[in-house]
């Protein structure tokens, strides 16, 4: 097993600039994009305050918040010296969703929600849609865009060159490819190619563009522990991100600016061992068993000009992908003015009060005359007792080990419990109340053991679809990795309900 990739240390960056003011063009701006795996239980305000502390003005993005708007509480909202923006899902609760905190000193100029401009209801979104109305329907646009996964804030910044340019940052949240659904490996493939056409629409209007969040999608063989190299380039959606990355032809002998750039790879080509996602429910972040998925890809005007560091953040934990931080050699502006997508500007978040009217529900009014029928009165009933119960169950022990040897010596449940021993237990002393609730508890079987290791295993459940889904198996209990590796787990498979499958047996 490689070892896992060190972080790649930064210099020491930040830039300090009143809103409308100037900072210095030979500090840069940090980009920090994580996969959450839902906002409300992450650590993600921890670091929050730890940047404030250190004054390093960075744009943070977070996918997979799993949040709506309704079940937003303020203290996740709304923080100090950061402003927010929020896209969420419209067609299902929980689901999907992405966020983007900006400190004060970098203060987006425009902000928009989706890739389509179709969810824009508003002056001052983002623009430069280029041809997306010819090559997508509105209502393929409209369901791409229904699941809130991608969020553009656009700010200005200031090169070494002490230039103004333009930056666009899309944090985006990519689907799954269901391999059991057409419809869904057609939604993502199609969401990618909106992807790439706003970008790339974005890059003719003369601006940097950054492109970062979780693509669902690793790139090379490197990216992944156990690659399966047959077939490995033949996933559409690999084929969509390795031309994305380089337009179909070698960066050599492209255009200057209209490519993307893997920060990444970009900085550390050969370094293996380096994921951002592992599997919880096999605690495979243990052995480094994973894969990298979390992107930030640079245009490469930006890339040649101000990619200074990309490094993994694989030490801090809250979920199963880990941040990834990106440094720009630029200054940045702040808007003096806080776009309409921010959460601060919110009604529930503004501070003003809100109407009554808005929970009400409308009551028909009733007058003196109308009756509004007798009211029945609940009669309150005592809370049954577990004792009767108890006791009959002991009565029917003692008429069951009276007619037994060890039930007459011992003078039944009065004298002290006896219950029927497994061959080679030694004898129970246990007070009789236990001893029932022993017989009528017995509690779980217990687990076999591995082969492997010897060690008990654990029982988990199918939850993949298909005719298997709900079954319970044993396997072994250490955490997924390499075959290679001895901290990893072994073939250990055992179907509880006695089906037999690859080198494991059934347990019953």
């Amino acid at each position: 097993m490689e070892p896992r990739a060190a972080a790649v240390p930064g210099p020491s960056l930040g830039v300090k600039a009143e809103p409308g003011g100037t900072p210095d063009p030979g500090l840069g701006l940090w980009l920090w994009s994580w996969n959450v795996n839902g906002i409300r239980g992450s650590r993600f305000s921890h670091k929050l305050e730890e940047n404030q502390r250190h004054n390093q003005p960075r744009i943070i993005c977070l996918q997979e918040t799993r949040v709506s708007r309704d079940s937003l509480d303020e203290p996740t909202a709304i923080t100090e010296g950061y402003n927010s923006y929020f896209s969420f899902c419209k067609t299902r609760s929980g689901y999907s969703g992405v966020a983007t905190f900006c400190q004060d000193s970098a203060t987006p100029f425009a902000v928009e929600e989706g890739l389509s401009g179709i969810l824009s209801h508003w002056t001052g979104e983002v623009g430069c849609y280029g041809k997306i109305q010819k090559e997508f329907s509105e209502q393929e646009l409209r369901m791409l865009d229904s699941e809130g996964r991608a969020l553009i804030t656009q700010h200005r910044i200031i090169s070494r060159d002490e230039k103004e340019a333009v930056l666009s940052v899309i944090n985006v949240y990519c689907p799954r490819a269901d391999p059991d659904r057409d419809d869904r490996k057609l939604y993502k493939l199609r969401f990618c190619q909106l992807l790439q056409a706003r970008a790339e629409a974005l890059l003719q209007a003369g601006g940097h563009v950054v492109v970062l969040g979780d693509m669902n999608t690793s790139h090379r063989p490197i990216d992944q522990s156990d690659p399966m190299l047959e077939g490995f380039d033949d996933n559409p959606c690999r084929q969509w991100l390795r031309g994305f990355l380089v337009g179909g032809v070698e960066v050599g002998g492209a255009a200057k600016g209209s490519l993307f750039v893997d920060a990444f790879r970009h900085l550390h080509p050969g370094l293996s061992g380096a994921f951002t996602c592992w599997r919880n429910s096999t605690a495979a972040r243990k052995t480094n068993f994973g894969s990298r998925i979390d992107y930030v890809l640079v245009s490469q005007g930006l890339a040649e000009a101000g990619l200074v560091a990309c490094d993994l953040e694989a030490e801090i934990h809250g979920s199963d992908h880990c941040p990834v931080r990106a440094v720009l050699a630029c200054g940045v502006l702040a808007s003096p003015h806080r776009p309409v997508l921010c959460t601060a500007r919110w009604p529930e978040f503004a501070g003003r009060q809100l109407s009554l009217s808005r929970f009400l529900v409308p009551i028909r009014q009733t007058t003196g005359s109308e009756s509004l029928g007798p009211v029945r009165k609940r009669r309150a009933t005592a809370q049954p007792s577990l004792l009767p119960f108890l006791r009959s169950i002991a009565t029917g022990g003692e008429k069951y080990l009276a007619g037994t040897s060890k039930g007459r010596e011992g003078g039944g449940l009065s004298g002290g419990l006896v219950l029927p021993q497994a061959q080679g237990e030694p004898q129970s002393q246990e007070q009789p109340q236990a001893a029932i609730w022993r017989l009528l508890l017995p509690g779980p079987p217990r687990a076999p053991l591995c082969r492997g290791h010897q060690e008990p295993c654990v029982l988990r459940t199918v939850k993949k679809a298909g005719p298997q889904r709900g079954r319970q198996f044993y396997t072994c209990g250490r955490p997924q990795g390499a075959t290679s590796d001895p901290r990893s787990q072994c073939r250990t498979f055992l179907w509880v309900s006695g089906r037999v499958k690859g080198e494991g047996g059934s347990a019953t």
